[in-house]
């Protein structure tokens, strides 16, 4: 376990933004989850992944943050299927790769999706018409204020879009790893997104190779700047910065954009929201922008504040509001400020 002193959430979030953190511990082995416990038990902790869905405040977070380096995995056979488990510090789009190179799918339409192993079960993340919650089998956690381990079942974590009874507070755990159920298959036909079937150049729902699905997801989230490039500005962000929201159907407005929820609701696009109360890709806000290669990405030219982008981010709810009454909920976890 190590401890540093004086760092910064500018080093350690995608958006790199972020004041000062007053100590971080880097945990390394399960084992060292039970020292930083007891080490810091009457402290304010935070729990940091990748920071890839992150915000916070400038001001920083006065507590102990834990950053999860935990890596190793494990693939047991169960008929047709593999029982995946993998440690909370593996990054999210490496351990991908790794399955679908294996033959097991499931996971393609999640490529290129930033941060870490961790993270997935807490958020519910969710692409191109899969949602890790359709994956997960267990979650197992440390209990911070017990030290307890726990294998917390699927129906535990209440899952819903974008979150989980971790998000929601319900469990005030440390995630040690994920156990998911893949297919041993080179094909899926998780391919029922306009954008996919198309890049693949097939039918809706028709069958195609998980190298393919995958490599079609990367291109595609590469031209709207969601995958993380240290060396472009455009994806310094928290990919989508807003869910897209569930509306009563008669609430829609006329000619937006919108996915079947269920029988009363649809989904609404957010970025289609944005666009057309006003915002245009590229949109300034001091230092901080809308992406210009994708709506939904709020990011930071190198020179912004946290302080800025939430002005940004109040603009837009607010115009969106006004125009169509419809809020839109912020994503990211928001450390020391409010929306």
């Amino acid at each position: 376990m190590q401890v540093k002193e004086n760092q910064s959430f500018k080093d350690l979030t995608t958006l790199r933004l972020g004041g000062k953190i007053s100590t971080l511990v880097e945990i390394e082995t399960p084992s060292e989850i039970q020292e930083f416990i007891d080490q810091y038990y009457d402290d304010e902790k935070f729990i940091l992944g990748g920071g890839s869905n992150l915000v916070v405040s400038d001001e920083g977070f006065d507590g102990v943050v834990a950053k999860i380096n935990l890596k190793n995995s494990s693939i047991a056979a169960r008929e047709l299927d593999r029982l995946v488990k993998v440690e909370a510090g593996v990054v999210w789009d490496d351990f991908v790769a790794e399955m679908v190179d294996n033959g097991f799918s499931g996971l393609e339409t999640l490529a290129g999706i930033p941060g870490l192993v961790g993270a997935t079960p807490i958020q519910n993340i969710g692409a191109y018409g899969q949602e890790i919650s359709n994956l997960i089998e267990f979650v197992n956690v440390v209990d911070l204020n017990t030290g307890k381990w726990r294998k917390l079942e699927k129906k535990d974590l209440n899952f819903g879009y974008r979150t989980s009874a971790i998000k929601q507070k319900e469990f005030n755990v440390i995630v040690e790893s994920v156990e998911l159920r893949l297919k041993a298959t080179k094909v899926s036909n998780l391919t029922n997104y306009k954008d996919v079937a198309d890049h693949l150049e097939i039918e809706l729902g028709a069958s195609a190779p998980i190298s393919e699905i995958r490599e079609a997801v990367l291109e595609i989230r590469k031209a709207k700047g969601m995958v993380s490039d240290y060396f472009d500005q455009d994806t310094w962000s928290v990919g989508s910065f807003f869910t897209n929201p569930i509306v009563e159907i008669e609430k829609v407005p006329p000619g937006a954009k919108s996915f079947s929820f269920n029988e009363s609701h649809q989904k609404v696009s957010a970025a289609w929201l944005i666009e057309n109360a006003g915002f245009v890709k590229g949109h300034k806000h001091n230092s901080v922008a809308i992406s210009s290669k994708h709506s939904l990405a709020l990011i930071n030219d190198g020179n912004g504040t946290t302080k800025e982008l939430i002005e940004l981010a109040k603009l837009i709810q607010d115009q969106v509001i006004a125009k169509y009454g419809i809020h839109l909920e912020v994503e990211p976890t928001l450390i020391g400020v409010e929306l």
